[in-house]
């Protein structure tokens, strides 16, 4: 079970759109708390793993980690990340799971496909 978000990101919030065009600010706290609820109304956890494709979510990964959900892919810090970049790396990334590889391995199948090193200071993080 796994949880991707594609929108804009900030320090304090995710910006969904709505079907309408809307923009909706989701705080990282108040996201924080829905997936600690919906942990709470079950005997398991409900996400194995939680995709950020957007700039900024550093925080927000970390505020759905400490909510109980193991893995969480996000963008680090300040960092832009651009459209077609996390394009290529969500393709690579879940492409490489459905192959069977683990997340870790296909993390950095993914992070390979884009050109991101492991030395330098990625624009994303597992």
């Amino acid at each position: 079970r796994i949880l991707h978000l594609s929108c804009h990101g900030h320090p304090n919030y995710l910006l969904l759109e709505d079907g309408k065009g809307d923009s909706h600010k989701i705080h990282v706290s108040k996201l924080k708390e829905q997936i600690e609820k919906l942990h709470a109304s079950s005997n398991e956890s409900c996400l194995d793993m939680a995709f950020l494709s957007a700039c900024d979510t550093e925080n927000c990964a970390k505020a759905i980690y400490d909510a109980g959900v193991p893995h969480v892919i996000c963008c680090k810090r300040d960092l832009d990340l651009l459209d077609s970049a996390a394009t290529k790396f969500a393709a690579s990334f879940y492409r490489a799971l459905a192959l069977g590889n683990a997340i870790g391995k296909a993390f950095n199948i993914a992070r390979d496909a884009v050109g991101i090193s492991k030395s330098q200071d990625a624009a994303i993080e597992a």
